[in-house]
């Protein structure tokens, strides 16, 4: 069975950062949504693209799966604590959550960027397309996410077609790193991560995670445990 590709607009950092803050202090859905419509009425005068804009904006914050409420709760508690620029790492986390074409994307991207300076749209279509199938929806939909990330400031726009990456965001606070994470295992559906990758995920290519072995202390939500010769990442 084919899987949704869903995220098919151009999503602003401001907007992320509106839907959070609404998140973050109403529970209702349809004030939400009222609200974020208004907000971006001032955004978009299309109709139908800021009826799809909201869709994948509440998709990312709000109307999330029951298995992942607990991770929005979370996220939306470190939100409002961290510095701006490390707030991208919470909206990138719900969006690999969201949208598994995203973590894939993510993911070619920084093997990409391990390897060399720029990365052209041409390669990272051809290599999505390897996972996702020539369709015209997978198509439309990635200069739409990596033109996302360009406005996020993750990438930069070389020339057209071409980017290279953007300077890396460290990320200090424990407690978020561990989010990611516990996100990333999620968005994979991974039993267990080998301690080694930790701190070199390819979709984690714009963040500086820096995760050491004492983090894990006192984590009601991580664990470490040893599998044969390999120190591995676990839930509770």
């Amino acid at each position: 069975m084919m899987q949704t590709v869903g995220f098919n607009r151009f999503i602003k950092r401001e907007w992320l950062n509106f839907t959070a803050f609404l998140a973050g202090r109403e529970k209702d859905e349809k004030i939400i949504r009222k609200n974020l419509n208004e907000y971006l009425e001032k955004e978009t005068k299309a109709e139908i693209t800021r009826q799809k804009t909201l869709v994948e904006l509440l998709r990312i914050w709000v109307n999330v799966p029951a298995s992942h409420e607990d991770l929005k709760e979370k996220a939306l508690d470190l939100f409002e604590k961290v510095p701006e620029d490390e707030k991208m790492l919470f909206h990138w986390s719900m969006i690999m959550l969201a949208f598994p074409i995203f973590i894939d994307v993510a993911s070619s991207l920084g093997k990409i960027f391990s390897l060399q300076d720029r990365v052209s749209l041409k390669i990272l279509e051809k290599r999505i397309f390897e996972k996702w199938g020539e369709r015209s929806t997978v198509k439309y939909a990635l200069p739409k996410i990596v033109g996302s990330m360009v406005e996020w400031g993750v990438i930069t726009r070389a020339k057209v077609g071409e980017y290279t990456k953007a300077q890396t965001i460290e990320i200090k606070n424990k407690d978020c790193k561990l989010f990611f994470i516990n996100c990333y295992m999620q968005a994979l559906e991974k039993d267990y991560l080998r301690f080694i990758e930790a701190n070199n995920l390819s979709a984690a290519f714009p963040f500086k995670l820096n995760l050491g072995l004492d983090d894990f202390n006192n984590s009601n939500t991580l664990s470490l445990s040893r599998m044969g010769s390999d120190v591995v990442i676990i839930k509770r």
